[in-house]
């Protein structure tokens, strides 16, 4: 007789201290989020954590973003300035890049890269280096093909005279 009783008796009481785990405070959704600086999500993500309490705690300091929001390649046009962004959210380009969010469209994000190019020129006759010059290169359209070429170290010979030469070393690929 026991036996049938135990059972039951067993469910029910599962039952009910999953119900106790499962329960949410009422209009309170905890959640994690990543924080977003200059327009870029960095860190780990802060959990347990409801909206307000984000606001509260990183509100004038940060903007962020809910880990679950989906991120896309984006390109943003500013008037004559055109900017290629990965990792995105739809909440960033509208809080974070206003003045580009009129003039907004989701990209492939094989449609371009963008790399972190170290420019420096070499003085073939005594061997000395000219002043080094970073920048940051966006590849787009047809030339969105040399994407796949480039790795980080990567050096290419940009322009080869008798007296200088003129290189490009890749040094990173940028979001």
């Amino acid at each position: 007789m026991f036996k049938n009783v135990r059972l039951p008796f067993s469910i029910v009481v599962i039952t009910l201290l999953l119900a106790s785990c499962m329960k949410d405070t009422p209009n309170q959704t905890f959640n994690c989020w990543y924080l977003v600086d200059s327009g870029y999500i960095t860190g780990n993500p802060i959990c347990n954590k409801t909206r307000a309490e984000m606001y509260e705690t990183y509100g004038g300091q940060y903007f962020f973003v809910n880990i679950n929001e989906a991120r896309f390649c984006w390109k943003l046009i500013d008037g004559l300035d055109t900017i290629y962004r990965r990792n995105v959210t739809q909440s960033m380009v509208d809080s974070l890049f206003t003045p580009f969010a009129i003039q907004s469209a989701q990209v492939q994000c094989n449609s371009f890269c963008k790399w972190k190019v170290l420019f420096r020129s070499k003085n073939n006759v005594n061997g000395a280096y000219g002043p080094d010059v970073t920048r940051i290169i966006t590849f787009t359209g047809a030339s969105a093909d040399t994407c796949s070429t480039l790795t980080p170290g990567r050096v290419v010979t940009i322009l080869s005279t008798l007296d200088t030469l003129y290189t490009a070393t890749y040094l990173q690929e940028m979001d």
